[in-house]
């Protein structure tokens, strides 16, 4: 039997789980398509000379509607492990990104998976998949949960290690007194700007992103996408950005700075690339130059600022898959707003800290450390960049000369979106500097709320 012929069935199943790494769609494995893939898998190990593929019906696709935060809570434990199993087995044999990505790519059309323009490639994958030293049993442990992997994954479970100092008596915090000195906040999120949304357009075209010329008018009896938006499947028009800003710019002695918290481009992320990228960065950056020449703007990075989406290599690769096309982009624009001494830090791993008035810090953290989505942590997700041994050096600085502090970010640690032992790591610092940390800001739930943290007194 021809490799061919193996590894295009062995796809069948990869190809479920790599293409949704790029998906808004969560796996649901009905036992009519599971029962295909095992047929057509079947029907290759047993020499067939020509490989009939079974035919998979649309209504039997693993696909529904949009469930919860996290793409991979769909995915069954028995199937994460197959394809994790299939993906390291071809790499160890030579297969060729080209190979697998083209047969992923056709096997993502044909099954219903995607529509064929969202059927994307998945060449970082790839590489993260002939790097790892995990295996399926630990990669599904952390994609899917405990229940799933061995108890023991020693690249999970890591500690960072606090200072000797000891931690100071735990204040109460009390109001301030009238008349004294206040900070107004306004905080920025998931702005995801669609400069291709088209009012009128059909709102629910079945693809992560909607309401664009190319989706066509709506179907009989339905509405399309409204002026300035729609609460289906699409994103922020330019107009209404722009209305929001003229708005916030009328009112803008009622706050003192801007906290800007990531997920600029719009979910069209099978048409996004560096320069699409960086050229948006630039240009919303722009914008806020223009409407708040005069505002103190401290960004941080979200997940969808990558491409491909969730991507953030750790520091030890380079190449055409380093990060530093990125973190470099992010410097230039954030330098309108930042010192020149947050660019080092900002280059290496797009974290920073500055104190803009007398008492107060704010520390800018790159949550993309703990994504789960973020493939690359499956090489190593110590303390990626260094960032929490940083963070901590910059908490007893600030506890050493009295000083507040204000953490911003996008992911916010705890959530699934997290992993569990950068959260837990994350916790430990928090509940160790309790008393100078008096405010953490986070976006990405698209959602307005508040989360309490636990500590170790009573």
């Amino acid at each position: 039997m021809k490799q061919e012929t193996v590894l295009s069935v062995a796809i069948l199943t990869v190809a479920t789980l790599l293409i949704h790494s790029a998906s808004s769609k969560p796996l649901l494995f009905e036992s009519a398509w599971r029962e295909a893939l095992r047929r057509n898998f079947v029907a290759a190990v047993e020499g067939l000379e020509h490989h009939s593929v079974v035919a998979v019906s649309p209504q039997a696709s693993p696909l529904a509607a949009q469930a919860g935060s996290s793409r991979l809570r769909g995915l069954t434990c028995e199937v994460c492990k197959e394809v994790v199993s299939f993906a390291q087995y071809w790499s160890e044999r030579g297969s060729t990104h080209e190979q697998i990505e083209k047969l992923a790519t056709t096997t993502c059309i044909y099954l219903g998976i995607e529509t064929e323009r969202v059927c994307i490639g998945i060449d970082e994958v790839l590489t993260v998949f002939e790097n790892l030293i995990l295996s399926p049993d630990e990669v599904c442990g952390i994609l899917v949960g405990s229940e799933c992997g061995t108890p023991y994954d020693p690249l999970a479970n890591w500690n960072i290690s606090l200072p000797d100092t000891p931690k100071p008596p735990v204040i109460p915090h009390v109001l301030p007194k009238p008349g004294a000195p206040t900070l107004r906040v306004l905080h920025l999120t998931d702005i995801h700007l669609d400069s291709s949304y088209v009012p009128g357009s059909k709102a629910d075209c079945g693809e992560p992103l909607c309401c664009r010329a190319n989706d066509g008018k709506p179907d009989p009896g339905n509405s399309g996408a409204g002026q300035y938006g729609d609460y289906r499947d699409c994103d922020t028009p330019l107009w209404t950005l722009e209305l929001l800003f003229s708005h916030l710019q009328a009112k803008q002695d009622e706050f003192d700075y801007i906290l800007w918290t990531g997920d600029l481009p719009a979910h069209d992320i099978w048409n996004q690339t560096h320069s699409s990228q960086t050229e948006l960065l630039q240009m919303l950056s722009t914008m806020l130059v223009k409407y708040f020449p005069n505002k103190p703007i401290f960004p941080s990075l979200g997940n969808h600022e990558s491409a491909p989406v969730n991507s953030f290599p750790p520091r030890f690769v380079k190449g055409s898959q380093s990060i530093s096309w990125l973190y470099d982009a992010l410097a230039d624009s954030w330098k309108a707003w930042l010192p020149e001494e947050t660019m080092t830090t900002i280059r290496q791993g797009a974290y920073y800290t500055v104190s803009p008035y007398p008492g107060l810090r704010i520390v800018s953290i790159n949550m993309n450390t703990c994504n789960n989505e973020n493939w690359w942590l499956l090489l190593n997700m110590t303390d990626p960049y260094g960032q929490l041994a940083w963070l901590i050096q910059v908490l007893q600085k600030a506890e050493d000369n009295k000083e507040k502090v204000h953490i911003v970010g996008h992911i916010p640690p705890g959530i699934t979106d997290c992993l569990k032992a950068w959260s837990h790591n994350y916790y430990k610092i928090v509940d160790r500097y309790e008393s100078t940390i008096t405010g953490q800001f986070f976006g990405h739930t698209h959602k307005d709320h508040y989360e309490l943290m636990g500590c170790s007194r009573p």
